[in-house]
């Protein structure tokens, strides 16, 4: 299971940090902000495996650094898709409430902040550029 690290102001990600996300392009981070802020971050190893297939996690992450390889079969089966910071992952089972379709697994040391289901609609209730650039992607 991955690390949580309760949010703290020494391990929070800057203003610019979560500007630069794909997710938040166009969107006035202002009127997110108190959301992220309530946000768990989570630390994994190379090898943890964030998500597996046919679970339900309804949990949206955001990957702050590191890389994450996608794999469908299995964890050992090979990559299919590389997700790189500045993406979002998991988003599609907080939107259909499915079950993840794949394992998502640590390349490196990956950093990523945590959105459940209740910040989530929160966002998409406050920032409709944030509801459309989910849904764009």
């Amino acid at each position: 299971m991955p690390a949580t690290s309760p949010p703290s102001p020494n391990n929070r990600p800057s203003t610019e940090e979560l500007a630069s996300l794909e997710v938040f392009q166009g969107v006035d981070l202002g009127s997110v902000q108190d959301l992220l802020n309530h946000c768990p971050l989570v630390e994994l190893e190379p090898g943890d495996i964030l998500l597996q297939a046919g679970q339900h996690h309804g949990v949206m992450y955001l990957v702050l650094s590191g890389r994450l390889s996608v794999h469908l079969e299995g964890p050992t089966t090979d990559r299919v898709a590389t997700i790189q910071p500045g993406s979002t992952v998991g988003e599609l089972s907080v939107l259909d409430e499915s079950p993840a379709s794949a394992f998502v697994i640590a390349e490196n040391q990956v950093r990523l902040l945590a959105v459940n289901e209740v910040a989530f609609w929160r966002m998409v209730n406050v920032s409709h550029d944030f509801a459309r650039v989910c849904l764009r992607n």
